[in-house]
């Protein structure tokens, strides 16, 4: 595969803090008991002991959205155990963790292929403003890669820039690119797989009048972000 990745402003949160007794929990989501931060610890104590921590997610992006926020919560915590001075190969257990979570160690702009591992860092440019949405349906990775397969990839024109999951996205997302385009926005497509989509504004004030006329019509979730640069990961 050939992506794109971005980094934006928008995510999650994470507070971590030594503990007695190791802890996980969240906020607006029910974690199960092996997740990506589970599976993060496991892996880096392969390497180095890490005492137990307590680390409470406040889930903001939700799951399902295309926007990689499970594979920025497993950098982040990476990020932090590194700061704290525990050694270990931080590329090898983000790759082990997911495919995704190698490019939020990178941060900014970047090529990935293969799996999406094998990263060509971009020129930063200028931020740009977005408006993020979501419909209320979700859309399984795995489940909208079969879908892909299913479809077949000889209907698009190889020098098309794309995102090929549009072929097989839900009417939902779909819908939810015209409203932005119809909102003002100069582009918009489906993010990673989806389900949530961007829109790209020429400016601030543009984006936020977007946002508030589309919060009062649609029952789908809008968030404001922009892009950030390397430099502000």
């Amino acid at each position: 595969m050939e992506t794109l990745f971005q980094a934006i402003s928008l995510g999650d949160w994470l507070v971590i803090s030594p503990a007695d007794r190791e802890e996980i929990t969240a906020e607006g989501i029910i974690l199960p008991e092996r997740n990506t931060l589970s599976r993060t610890l496991e892996l880096v104590r392969e390497h180095t002991s890490v005492p137990a921590l307590k680390i409470h997610l406040e889930k903001v992006v939700p799951p399902e959205s295309g926007l990689g926020a499970g594979s920025s919560n497993a950098a982040t915590l990476i990020q932090y155990l590194q700061n704290q001075g525990f050694a270990f190969p931080e590329e090898e257990v983000a790759l082990r963790v997911g495919a995704d979570v190698p490019f939020f160690l990178v941060g900014g702009s970047a090529i990935g292929r293969g799996y999406g591992e094998i990263l060509t860092p971009l020129p930063d440019t200028e931020p740009e403003e977005l408006l993020i949405a979501r419909p209320e349906v979700g859309c399984q990775t795995v489940e909208m890669f079969r879908k892909l397969d299913a479809y077949g990839y000889s209907h698009w024109p190889r020098a098309e820039i794309r995102n090929d999951f549009e072929a097989v996205a839900p009417c939902e997302s779909l819908d939810l690119i015209e409203i932005l385009q119809m909102a003002g926005a100069t582009e918009a497509r489906l993010s990673g797989s989806g389900s949530a989509v961007f829109g790209v504004y020429a400016d601030a004030a543009r984006a936020d009048i977007a946002l508030e006329y589309l919060q009062q019509r649609h029952r789908a979730q809008f968030w404001r972000a922009q892009t950030l640069k390397r430099a502000q990961e």
